[in-house]
């Protein structure tokens, strides 16, 4: 009594061949149709405190078909729009999301993935010197802070001047005089960001 898992739908001839001890031999072939299943998926944006996240739904059924929805946010909220938003409580958590994709065949698949609701970071940032001639260097440092255990991953400076960097605590040579924003944006590791600006 074998089992067998076919991994993709059609149709096919399944035969038994069966051999008495005498040596007799008999067969039997039987035409099984194999149905597509639904294959479940989803992305996530817009995961930080306060945000409404955004649900992707990137499910895909071999040759197509309708399909139904079921979402879990792991907050005891649920939904069976296709496409869903959901706001989450105002605290950092992890939640565990299941989307389940039943096709009107019968066939379902089901997927969790654990999204985290993350603090944004605080940005803030000092240079020196403060008065610099034309051409020399400024010092720029990051004093920017994660916030409830997240972590920053990203700095992305904008000097003012179409120029920029990704390093925490760079340096940047102005080649006119004058004054310039700078902007400091910071980015959690769950893509959280926030920018300050200062007039240097």
């Amino acid at each position: 009594n074998p089992s067998h898992v076919f991994n993709a739908a059609g149709t096919y001839t399944v035969q038994l061949t069966v051999i008495a001890n005498t040596g007799c031999v008999d067969s039997i072939d039987l035409v099984i149709t194999i149905i597509p299943s639904p294959e479940a998926g989803f992305t996530t944006a817009s995961t930080c405190i306060g945000e409404t996240v955004a649900f992707t739904n990137t499910t895909t059924i071999q040759g197509g078909g309708s399909i139904g929805y079921l979402w879990d946010f792991g907050d005891l909220s649920t939904s069976i729009l296709t496409d869903p938003t959901h706001q989450y409580a105002a605290s950092a958590a992890n939640y565990d999301v299941v989307l389940i994709a039943t096709a009107t065949n019968g066939c379902s698949d089901t997927i969790t993935e654990n999204i985290r609701i993350s603090n944004k970071p605080v940005p803030q940032f000092s240079w020196t010197p403060q008065i610099v001639c034309e051409g020399n260097q400024v010092s720029f440092v990051s004093t920017s802070t994660g916030t409830g255990g997240d972590t920053i991953s990203t700095y992305i400076w904008d000097f003012g001047d179409a120029t920029f960097s990704n390093m925490e605590n760079p340096f940047h040579a102005y080649a006119d005089t004058g004054f310039f924003d700078v902007t400091l944006t910071v980015v959690s590791p769950t893509n959280c960001d926030s920018s300050i600006t200062q007039q240097v």
